[in-house]
């Protein structure tokens, strides 16, 4: 499964059936996830430091993750791109896109539920065990010091740069977390490359993310 799918049965509620992901822009977030999917497959190179990261195309040819390919396919134009606007494109329809993986895979199922009169898609997680798992890896690299794999890692890199780890944190565990993401992002655990693809992501969605949101605040 992808980085994008994991996060997405992370967070989304059993019980509610709601996704828990709090950003004015999930959908960069998980083109975020297929970012650092594609630079570890060797599909995509990123380039330069801080504000003048870059993203290109290096190996166009079909994916094997249909969810992934579509993502790659915005990018297949040979253009090379700033990480923000890298993040948006692979991102576009990104939760939609990883809920309909994940009903095809059959860990989640769609429900229709009425609130107030109205009708509303939700989703109920039926791989418990494999969402109970994720976070639990993700928890005891964040608090209890254990390694980190290639599924974990990404996830706590990407969850630490779009400030989602209250996802898997309570409110007192937040700063001793924040700390250790941090730290396993600059670990050895990772290719020179998906550690340039977390930065890259961390710059994107200070962008992407979160700059709608001081925009909003600061219009109202």
């Amino acid at each position: 499964m992808s980085i994008a799918t994991d996060l997405v049965l992370m967070a989304t509620d059993p019980i509610t059936h709601k996704l828990t992901l709090s950003s004015v822009n999930n959908d960069a977030i998980i083109g975020g996830a297929h970012l650092l999917d594609l630079v570890a497959a060797r599909r995509v190179a990123v380039e330069g430091t801080a504000k003048k990261v870059r993203v290109r195309v290096i190996d166009g040819s079909p994916y094997p993750d249909p969810e992934v390919d579509e993502a790659l396919s915005r990018l297949r134009d040979g253009k090379t791109r700033k990480a923000s606007d890298a993040v948006t494109r692979l991102g576009k329809n990104g939760v939609q896109n990883a809920y309909r993986r994940l009903v095809g895979t059959g860990q989640v199922r769609d429900r229709q539920e009425s609130v107030l009169g109205f009708g509303l898609r939700r989703h109920e997680v039926l791989d418990i065990a494999r969402r109970d798992d994720l976070i639990a890896r993700v928890r005891d690299a964040l608090l209890q010091g254990l390694p980190v794999d290639a599924t974990s890692g990404p996830l706590i890199g990407l969850l630490q740069a779009s400030d989602q780890l209250k996802l898997v944190t309570s409110r007192d565990e937040r700063k001793t977390a924040k700390t250790a993401a941090a730290a396993i992002s600059a670990e050895d655990w990772a290719s020179a490359g998906v550690k340039d693809a977390i930065a890259a992501t961390q710059t994107a969605l200070a962008v992407a993310v979160f700059t709608p949101t001081v925009i909003a605040a600061t219009s109202s």
